[in-house]
């Protein structure tokens, strides 16, 4: 008997004509073929995409502040956000003191050398008198987040030097800051705690390479024309300059710094300077929006590395009371006013290409 197998016809099937040509790659090891093409096509895009970037920022090497280049970039810019070119940059002038101004900053120099406060601050300076709560938050602060070894330091509304005392310190006594360090320079409106810092700071033995000059930070003149520092601070010094004096402060700001630079602020937030300003009696006591601080500094080529509340400063119990339902950020300080924290750190960076500050 003979035994027949039926054999089944093979199905055909209709084969789809594909939308692009497949390459494939066949792998000896597994016998198994991979289409790649997708990936070629992703390689081939991304390559198009740099081909016309590239093309359509030639002369890219210019820097922003390069005449050829801001206005056109500022306009586009402008068009792009729908506002006016000038709310883009914030332009701050800087012009000549009037003779008033001069008047005003004469009278605040004396009421400051009649107060207590002048006193207290050279005592502070010489280990006397306690350290100020919001100034042991600052050290530690800078301390723990910002200074660097070897670091020149300029310190701008100096007072008596209690402040780069307590840097020097730092850098005397913290492990990772002991070593070779730049010159230590303050600034001071005061005479009085100018002549009592260059007294106290000349034994270079146990200070260091430190100085001091009397002059208003918005224009002052150091020993060395052409001296630029790696770190410069403003321990609570920002909200006293006359208002028409902050494009001169930014201007000069850059004058002694150079790119790589920090700056470090120590401000009261405007919320509490709201209230508190007109109550310090103070000269200059301005609420300074953060705003204007950080454009001012972009105007200069400082770009914002850090903002944080400070919440390490330690006020009086009355001092205590905060608003309910503030920002988590706002919440473990322990120094209010009018229920908000009362200060801040900022701290800024000087670009080493001020095309950051430009909106693409």
């Amino acid at each position: 008997h003979h035994t027949f197998v039926q054999q089944k016809k093979p199905v055909q099937r209709r084969q789809r004509k594909p939308h692009y040509a497949k390459m494939k790659v066949k792998f000896e090891k597994n016998e198994k073929e991979y289409d790649i093409t997708p990936k070629i096509i992703v390689f081939a895009l991304l390559l198009l995409a740099v081909i016309i970037h590239l093309s359509s920022n030639k002369g890219g090497a210019l820097s922003s502040g390069d005449s050829r280049t801001q206005a056109p970039k500022v306009a586009e810019q402008a068009q792009l956000l729908k506002v006016k070119p000038a709310e883009i940059r914030m332009e701050m002038l800087c012009e000549p003191k009037t003779a008033e101004e001069k008047a005003s900053l004469t009278k605040e120099i004396k009421a400051y050398e009649a107060s207590p406060k002048f006193k207290q601050k050279i005592a502070e300076c010489k280990g006397e008198y306690k350290v100020a709560p919001h100034h042991k938050a600052i050290i530690l602060h800078l301390r723990d987040k910002v200074l660097q070894k070897g670091w020149s330091v300029l310190d701008l509304g100096a007072a008596a030097g209690g402040m780069l005392r307590m840097v020097i310190d730092a850098y005397n006594n913290q492990k990772r800051l002991k070593g070779p360090r730049g010159k230590f320079q303050g600034v001071e409106l005061v005479n009085g705690w100018v002549e009592f810092a260059s007294e106290y700071f000349s034994d270079s033995e146990r200070w260091g390479d430190v100085g001091f000059v009397q002059g208003d930070i918005t224009e002052f003149e150091l020993p060395d024309k052409d001296a630029t520092f790696d770190f410069v601070m403003l321990n609570d010094v920002m909200e006293h300059l006359q208002k028409n004096r902050y494009g001169c402060f930014f201007e000069k700001l850059k004058s002694v710094t150079h790119k790589g630079s920090v700056v470090y602020m120590h401000t009261p937030t405007p919320a509490a300077q709201v209230q508190e300003g007109a109550a310090t009696g103070q000269y200059f006591e301005n609420v300074l929006p953060h705003h204007v601080v950080v454009t001012g500094m972009a105007q200069a080529g400082f770009e914002l590395l850090n903002f944080e509340l400070d919440t390490k400063t330690v006020c009086m119990k009355e001092f205590w009371k905060k608003e309910k339902r503030l920002p988590r950020q706002a919440n473990d300080a322990h120094c209010y006013f009018q229920g908000f924290v009362k200060y801040y750190h900022a701290t800024f960076y000087r670009v080493r290409d001020e095309r950051v500050f430009d909106l693409y």
